[in-house]
């Protein structure tokens, strides 16, 4: 064998040996990657399922937001309403006492029938005077009675309650039985068939 075909052999060895080398050392750096890929991929993996478990617990955490306000937003409702309608019955009666009508059924009656409907947190007392108003013109019974009226009808009542007793008494007198009171300061004596002694007759017993 020449020389020459000796050192293109001895070359192609050391190529080889080179390329052998070369190529452990490539499948090293690739095992290596691999390894560094898979553990990546891991990361990643775990890394979106806690993304994925936090945005579901951001989204249960809000929907349980939204029910609270939600209730807490009918409450206040509620309570606007009973106080929307406790400044309403305190207008009515202002105003009530104000046209004169005073009593409590008398007011009941008066509110039906003014058919008031409040559109408003605050009452409009001069809607609601206006509306009153219009019910005491055709119904004037529901006013408070004037004093001078109250009067008359007190006398009324003790003429009338002075007349009946007048007419009992009457009756009694009539069927013989006395009024009551009639035997006041009047007072009974023992009466005798016999005259007292200092006075009878001589000779008569």
């Amino acid at each position: 064998m020449s020389d020459e075909l000796t050192k293109e052999i001895d070359r192609l060895k050391a190529e080889l040996t080179k390329a052998t080398t070369d190529l452990d050392a490539a499948k090293a750096a690739l095992k290596d990657t691999n390894h560094e890929a898979r553990d990546r991929r891991l990361e990643s993996k775990t890394l979106t399922e806690q993304l994925d478990a936090l945005k579901a617990e951001r989204e249960a955490e809000k929907a349980a937001k939204a029910k609270e306000a939600e209730a807490l937003k009918g409450e206040l409702d509620k309570t606007h309403a009973v106080l929307r309608g406790l400044k309403h019955e305190q207008a009515f009666a202002r105003v009530a006492k104000g046209l004169k009508v005073s009593d409590a059924g008398k007011l009941a009656d008066l509110y039906r029938l003014a058919e008031y409907k409040a559109d408003g947190f605050e009452p409009d007392e001069g809607k609601i005077k206006t509306a009153f108003e219009g019910v005491l013109k055709a119904r004037p019974w529901l006013l408070d009675e004037r004093p001078e009226v109250a009067e008359r009808s007190a006398r009324s009542a003790t003429g009338v309650a002075n007349a009946s007793e007048w007419a009992r008494s009457d009756v009694k007198s009539r069927s013989g039985e006395k009024p009551p009171g009639s035997d006041r300061g009047n007072t009974t004596h023992a009466t005798s068939s016999s005259a007292p002694n200092g006075n009878r007759t001589p000779g008569r017993l």
